[in-house]
């Protein structure tokens, strides 16, 4: 079969952008007739025929600037064979921070640009450069060549090319630099500036980084929001990753005062972002909540997205979606990052693997969260060094980047802010407003029944079945085993307004929106809709949009 592909070269356009686009059919040279279709949910927006100009397989689709703001699919038919992209109208990355990483920096890396390509094709849009620097004290390295702390050997070029190409697609390019870590040597020579415990020693991390004082009374601050700075202005990055630990919540300083870091991290997340804002051409800051502490703090700090690295104890999807839920009620202004790293992609060449992914984003992604595991090229996080990832082959690839696609295409609802979660108040029990006919269904992710999250506000219904009938856990970083089909799900919704359509989407099912049929009966409760989803298999999102 041939080759056919189709992703966009931009990972957000602007209202002013012609959107560029390549396609790759095999190896093939000439003219081919092209039936073009894009899409802005499951409306036909555009609809034409266009002459493609392959050269050796490859062409480059141009379509004009699009002026509203949105999310997009777009469907190219050739010979009678389809395929599909995704791509935003969106002025601002910040509204949908995709973010991704990169993590080699070696010599052999020299003039690589796969990555690229899997960033365009997951729709990455900021992308956070892991351990890129020469030391976490002093992160521009003397020479273009140097060694790093952990051992590597690194090479600064590389790094440069990287953010020239990314800025090149639209990417931002985040520098990875720790709040509090330092060399031994250099605590050594400012031994006042670090934390210390209780025996009086500096506290260290994986005995090569001492902890030092990021208080507005230790020189440490001005020293590390300095070296922020020059990271880009030497090597033009656009923000910084504003890494910590998790540890230590409570410390003390040189003169033995005992220190609350949560009282402490808005003061250097705001004094940071009025440095760079004066001082650099760009100041997006994202700052790391490791396992949550202290999100309800720092939400109100002056940052880029709100960012949570999640740990054990929280295993379960069911703390996931509680913890979004939480936090996203804190603010409507921040995006929400998760950095869900999967241990299961420690057994290479996993289906069960892949699996555990699939499930992990549609609980992630149907809850309103954004998640960090996707980078260099179809390489995958499953810890949190990230220079230790796993690996995707093409196919494996293949099934995430529709999840991607999914995402992308479908951001305009699952990033509603104004829909309303009433999936514990409108379903089971004595709640008439959402009957499930032939299927066990639960509000919360529980083993052997079909996880329900239902949202609405006053345009539209939103339903989200993913299913779980074959785990026996609702652990999100284990093994998980494939999905077998559930078909013919009756769905009865009560609604006061009458319905305009339903749709109903998946990425386990070729992305694209289907129309459901459905019936209305007046009732004493309202009307009721039914409808009937031929088939559920991982993840399935059904739309009723209402006059």
């Amino acid at each position: 079969m041939k080759i056919f592909d189709i992703y966009p070269l931009k990972s957000l356009y602007s209202t002013n952008d012609n959107l560029n686009f390549q396609i790759n059919y095999d190896d093939y040279t000439g003219v081919k007739i092209t039936d073009i279709k894009i899409l802005r949910l499951n409306e036909i927006v555009i609809s034409k025929n266009i002459e493609l100009d392959f050269l050796s397989g490859v062409a480059t689709l141009v379509l004009p600037a699009m002026s509203v703001e949105g999310s997009y699919g777009i469907v190219i038919k050739i010979n009678e064979v389809k395929v599909l992209t995704a791509f935003e109208i969106e002025n601002d990355w910040k509204k949908r921070p995709r973010y991704g990483f990169l993590s080699d920096f070696s010599s052999k890396n020299l003039n690589e640009e796969n990555y690229i390509k899997t960033f365009l094709k997951l729709h990455i849009n900021v992308v956070q450069y892991y351990d890129w620097m020469y030391q976490h004290n002093n992160l521009i390295a003397p020479t273009e060549e140097f060694t790093d702390l952990m051992g590597r050997k690194l090479n600064q070029r590389v790094v440069k090319d990287k953010i020239k190409l990314c800025q090149e697609h639209g990417i931002k390019n985040i520098a990875y630099g720790a709040i509090y870590g330092a060399s031994n040597e250099f605590f050594n020579n400012h031994k006042d500036w670090a934390f210390y415990n209780t025996k009086n020693e500096p506290i260290r991390f994986i005995d090569v980084f001492t902890i030092m004082n990021f208080t507005k009374n230790s020189e440490w601050r001005n020293h590390l929001i300095g070296e922020y700075k020059k990271a880009i202005n030497v090597m033009n990055f656009d923000g910084i990753h504003m890494d910590t630990y998790g540890y230590p919540k409570v410390a003390l300083d040189y003169q033995k005062n005992v220190i609350r870091l949560d009282e402490h991290f808005n003061d250097l997340i705001n004094d940071t972002k009025k440095e760079l804002q004066q001082n650099c051409n760009s100041s997006e800051l994202i700052f790391n909540n490791v396992g949550a502490w202290p999100v309800e703090t720092t939400y109100k700090a002056n940052q880029s997205a709100l960012y949570i690295e999640v740990w054990d104890p929280m295993s379960t999807y069911n703390h996931l979606m509680t913890l979004i839920k939480q936090v996203k009620s804190l603010t409507k202004d921040k995006e929400l990052i998760i950095s869900a790293y999967l241990k299961p992609y420690y057994e290479k060449g996993s289906k069960n693997a892949v699996n555990s992914h699939k499930l992990l984003s549609s609980i992630l992604f149907s809850s309103g969260a954004f998640h960090l595991i996707m980078g260099e090229d179809q390489k995958t996080l499953r810890t949190g060094y990230y220079c230790d990832y796993g690996e995707l082959n093409d196919d494996q690839f293949n099934e995430i980047r529709k999840y991607y696609d999914f995402n992308t295409m479908f951001s305009e609802v699952l990033y509603d802010r104004t829909l309303t979660d009433v999936s514990l108040t409108h379903m089971d029990g004595d709640n008439l407003e959402y009957v499930f006919d032939n299927i066990e269904v639960s509000p919360t992710a529980a083993p052997g029944k079909v996880l329900t999250i239902i949202k609405e506000n006053n345009q539209r219904k939103i339903i989200h079945l993913i299913n779980l009938i074959d785990s026996t856990s609702v652990n999100w970083n284990e093994f998980h085993e494939d999905r077998k089909p559930i078909n013919n799900i009756k769905i009865r919704v009560l609604t006061l307004k009458e319905v305009s359509n339903i749709y109903v989407c998946s990425p386990d099912n070729g992305v694209l929106p289907k129309d459901v049929s459905f019936k209305v009966e007046k009732t004493n409760r309202g009307n009721l809709v039914t409808l009937m989803i031929d088939s559920l298999l991982y993840w399935d999102m059904i739309v009723i949009n209402e006059k």
